[in-house]
């Protein structure tokens, strides 16, 4: 059985949310979410009714007291692809890829219309426990940041998922497997396209 500080941690990255939006959101400290997520504190009665109502959970299912989660807001089905969508700037860009599955989340957050699953080819990202078979949710609306995992197009390749380390007007490319290689290009010759940010795997097999 999950501790109520596993729940919060894991229902965090569920809904693409970093630990600063959640202490933003939920107005509690950037130490005290250490303790709750670590399991050290439990929060008290009104932390834990503002951390709850930003994660859209009861707070009974985050202390143990029941397994049903009681969502604010409805489930989303995330479709699943087999390829990258060329873009995804809307709605439309979605809806006009064949799915191939769907996933059924509890998600509160209204950008999570533009998610979508996309099932990872190879082994290239496997030292960022990205493997062959696995299902990587990619969120178009987090912004991206240094370091970051994002599905990333090369002009004339294929979209693949990669980590990336933005510097002025370069970024690196990083692939991250036994043999590991990185790209460096300039952003401002256009010959690569971010098309979102990594926010949640689902390891094969579930």
């Amino acid at each position: 059985m999950s501790t109520p500080g596993e729940k919060i941690f894991y229902m965090m990255i569920e809904r693409g949310m970093t630990k600063a939006e959640l202490c933003e959101k939920a107005e509690i400290g950037k130490m005290s979410l250490e303790r709750y997520i670590t399991d050290y504190s439990l929060p008290d009665d009104e932390s834990l009714k503002r951390i709850a109502n930003v994660l859209s959970v009861s707070v009974d299912y985050i202390v143990g007291k029941s397994d049903v989660k009681e969502m604010a807001e409805p489930i989303t089905k995330i479709p699943v692809f087999s390829e990258f969508p060329n873009k995804v700037t809307g709605k439309e860009d979605i809806r006009a890829m064949k799915a191939i599955d769907h996933i059924t989340g509890n998600y509160s957050r209204s950008d999570m219309e533009l998610c979508y699953f996309v099932i990872a080819k190879d082994d290239s990202m496997i030292y960022a426990k990205i493997g062959a078979g696995d299902k990587v949710l990619i969120n178009p609306s987090v912004p991206l940041e240094s370091g970051s995992l994002a599905a990333v197009r090369i002009e004339g390749e294929e979209a693949k998922i990669r980590r990336v380390f933005l510097d002025g007007d370069k970024v690196t490319i990083r692939e991250e497997s036994t043999f590991p290689k990185s790209e460096v290009y300039d952003i401002s010759e256009g010959k690569v396209t971010f098309l979102g940010t990594v926010v949640f795997i689902i390891s094969y097999p579930v």
